[in-house]
């Protein structure tokens, strides 16, 4: 899934940022598209496919509802258990790489 990946490569700025929230606090752009002052705006990892883009923190009145289609998977497609709660973790959890 992009989000996952774009998660991976998210900016030092949001090391500590778990997925859940970088889901509901953040949203794609272009940094030519967004020189205002009132925008925070972090580049992706260097040495990424997308050196021209990064994250946007979104404003504090701004509504959400992440969309996260198929992932995480329904316990009831999982025999290990384990490996589904491992995948819940992964939400709230920050991390860089999961192999």
């Amino acid at each position: 899934m992009d989000i996952l990946n774009d998660y991976s490569i998210r900016g030092r700025e949001l090391e500590g940022m778990n997925l859940f929230d970088f889901m509901l606090n953040t949203h794609e752009g272009s940094h030519r598209k967004h020189k205002n002052g009132n925008v925070v705006f972090i580049n992706y990892l260097a040495g990424s496919h997308k050196e021209s883009k990064g994250q946007i923190i979104r404003n504090n009145d701004d509504k959400v509802v992440p969309e996260m289609f198929g992932w995480p998977p329904l316990l009831h497609r999982y025999k290990d258990k384990e490996l589904y709660e491992g995948c819940i973790l992964l939400l709230f959890n920050p991390w860089r790489d999961i192999r």
